[in-house]
């Protein structure tokens, strides 16, 4: 899922575009979530692109206790920040010093193509779902 963000960078602050995408398969090394569906919010801030958004996916797993095969279905919302990698197109400069200063690893960047992908922000956001203990119905009870 990659948007290409180079008019929103140029828009005025507050600019939104939203999107919705559907049957999306996400994948992490053994981890896998089928039928993924949501909707996403692209909004300019005064040095940012702040996404935020909501996600169903589908997560298909054993059951802890008795091994038979479930299909788990899990809701959540997501929330990230991206930065623009060319820093003249941030309109405020007092937010660009607070965000080299803090020079938090964490940060997400907008590629040089002005590109930003959003799989990893929804593919952790549905990771955080996922039960410590899966257990299937039957044995909940």
């Amino acid at each position: 899922m990659i948007y290409n963000v180079s008019g929103l960078l140029k828009s005025n602050i507050g600019y939104t575009i939203e999107d919705s995408f559907n049957q999306l398969e996400l994948r992490r090394g053994d981890v896998y979530f089928n039928s993924v569906i949501g909707k996403i919010k692209l909004i300019k801030t005064d040095c940012s692109i702040w996404i935020s958004g909501s996600v169903i996916g589908d997560f298909v797993t054993i059951c802890h206790i008795c091994l038979e095969e479930i299909n788990l279905n899990f809701y959540s919302k997501f929330d990230d920040e991206y930065f623009p990698y060319n820093k003249d197109l941030i309109s405020s400069k007092k937010s660009l010093s607070k965000m080299t200063e803090n020079k938090d690893e964490n940060l997400n960047f907008i590629d040089k193509k002005n590109n930003i992908n959003v799989s990893s922000c929804v593919f952790e956001s549905l990771y955080t779902q996922i039960p410590i203990t899966v257990r299937c119905e039957i044995c909940t009870k």
